[in-house]
């Protein structure tokens, strides 16, 4: 069996997995105070505080989306008088403000539960491991997603994916840099809008990274 064969049956493998046409697309905005090498480092000496959930509600066999939610968080700890937070206007641009007027981080992931249901959820890479350390920084009930649901992280196995494509592109590709990997055919909505100004907005990663699945989708059936 050639390798492209072998990358084809798996990537069929790890989509059918999600047994959903319709899946949730997670991204979260979060700041890290500290010097982590790991997100999972020392509570002690880091702490991840997430500012912003966004999901999406897509339909991947039809590359559709259908609802989304999008929600601030205030933060607990992160604050511009000790310059957390004077770079992250400029990335994502998210303001004080916002977080400002955010909710608890409870009442967001109760906003975000209710709104997956039983949906498996696509997340680029770490955004389980965000929420469940920082429902435990803040002493509220941990959330472990992988044991509530089924949970696909598009990391590590983006490189089968680009092999299949045929999609030669840098190891630490972003997901919301995905959009520019696809046709414009499959570009629907928002990101049918070429022009991209802020660099890191989970919206549009969340939307991104869903609309890259159901393109894969379409090239394997």
């Amino acid at each position: 069996m050639q390798l492209h064969d072998k990358m084809l049956k798996t990537v069929t493998r790890l989509l059918w997995d999600l047994k959903f046409p319709i899946v949730c697309s997670l991204d979260c905005e979060y700041v890290t105070i500290g010097m982590p090498t790991e997100l999972c480092s020392d509570p002690k000496h880091v702490i991840t505080e997430i500012v912003k959930i966004c999901c999406v509600k897509y339909d991947i066999i039809n590359n559709k989306e259908i609802d989304h939610i999008a929600v601030f968080v205030k933060p607990t700890h992160v604050n511009n008088a000790n310059g957390d937070f004077l770079w992250f206007k400029d990335l994502t641009g998210i303001t004080q403000n916002d977080l400002d007027n955010g909710i608890d981080l409870s009442d967001a992931i109760n906003q975000l539960k209710e709104f997956v249901g039983i949906l498996p959820i696509i997340v680029m890479r770490k955004d389980p491991d965000v929420l469940y350390y920082d429902t435990k920084h803040r002493c509220i009930e941990p959330w472990d997603i992988e044991i509530t649901h089924k949970v696909f992280r598009l990391k590590p196995n983006i490189s089968v994916f680009f092999n299949v494509l045929n999609i030669k592109t840098e190891k630490n590709i972003k997901g919301g840099d995905l959009y520019k990997l696809l046709p414009k055919s499959m570009l629907k909505g928002s990101l049918a809008i070429n022009k991209h100004i802020i660099v890191h907005d989970s919206l549009w990663n969340a939307r991104s990274t869903a609309c890259f699945i159901a393109h894969v989708l379409d090239l394997i059936n």
